[in-house]
């Protein structure tokens, strides 16, 4: 398989995504694998991410940093980004904390 190719500043490879969250091409791989990556962009080229797609692995990396085991830091990122639908770059809205936890499973 092809390396993806890109010009585009806006967009990562998963190669860059790990190298500027620190998360392993395999721990990157296991979080794909168990549905907690961001969906890939409709007009992106498979294997490429977008901002949203830097910040959600930003986001995990940060929590497993924090000795939050990666899948957990992983669930927790998604559940920032479906409560926060307007999460964009270092921007988190309405904080609601009543909505913390409802789609997490143990």
């Amino acid at each position: 398989m092809a390396r993806p190719k890109h010009t585009n500043p806006e967009q990562f490879t998963s190669g860059e995504i790990s190298h500027g969250t620190g998360i392993s091409m395999r721990n990157l791989q296991v979080i794909r694998d168990n549905g907690l990556a961001p969906e890939d962009g409709q007009w992106l080229p498979s294997g490429l991410w977008d901002l949203t797609g830097l910040v959600h692995f930003t986001l995990i990396a940060a929590f497993a940093g924090n000795k939050t085991p990666l899948l957990h830091a992983a669930k927790l990122a998604q559940e920032m980004r479906y409560t926060h639908s307007d999460f964009g770059f270092g921007y988190l809205p309405r904080v609601e904390h009543e909505h913390y936890g409802k789609k997490l499973e143990n």
